[in-house]
């Protein structure tokens, strides 16, 4: 395992859509046929070299979509720097619930605003099957400013891109936030200097004292 950071990253969507199936084309370029339902949450680890050189540790939290682990998968996103929201192309029931069920129910608990999010139209390999299309998605994607991809964990086509995309989006983020904070940092030491007089004397008084304690000590 890696000895640099941990981001941890969410999937989350109804059940059946191929999350799970997702998670292990992405770390280890596997695929089965049939999968067990997840039950509660899993977890994943991957490790990565980010796009600025650091190795990080990826944590992917696999979450149930059933209605009895709805809230606990979204109470699990305030842990989350990043998330892959999944619909199944085969199941209408699954992209008609992403706004319902999941997008306006991530807002309670987070700014979608405030977080990357990629939306993921999965089982791309079942075309004759398609029954909502590659347009339809782009658009939902475009209403709520997600980044799109269709991809197929039986072929891997495009599970990697959406993965890496999302790390990358991840890391931006934070790095944006700790240089925001280094920002924050410089300004209240710059603005130590506006001190009102009185406490600046204060502090003059103080380094004039410890100079002269080490003058004694050292008589």
């Amino acid at each position: 395992m890696s000895n640099g950071s941990f981001l941890p990253i969410s999937i989350i969507g109804d059940s059946s859509t191929g999350k799970t199936s997702l998670i292990l084309q992405y770390t280890s370029s596997e695929f089965r046929d049939n999968m067990t339902t997840t039950l509660g949450i899993d977890y994943f680890m991957k490790d990565v070299k980010g796009f600025n050189g650091i190795d990080y540790t990826i944590k992917i939290m696999d979450t149930a979509g059933q209605e009895q682990y709805h809230s606990m998968s979204l109470h699990m996103l305030k842990l989350c720097k990043g998330i892959l929201l999944v619909y199944s192309i085969t199941d209408k029931q699954s992209f008609e619930n992403l706004e319902s069920n999941w997008i306006n129910e991530i807002n309670e608990f987070i700014d979608i605003k405030n977080i990357p999010i990629i939306l993921i139209g999965n089982k791309k390999d079942l075309e004759m099957e398609r029954v909502i299309d590659e347009k339809i998605g782009r658009e939902f994607a475009q209403k709520f400013n997600l980044k799109f991809f269709e991809t197929s964990s039986k072929t891997g086509e495009n599970v990697n891109r959406a993965f890496e995309e999302l790390i990358n989006d991840v890391i931006k983020v934070n790095v944006e936030k700790k240089d925001s904070k280094l920002d924050e940092n410089n300004d209240n030491i710059n603005n130590d200097n506006n001190l009102n007089p009185s406490i600046q004397l204060n502090k003059e008084n103080f380094h004039n004292n410890k100079e002269k304690k080490k003058k004694k000590k050292y008589c």
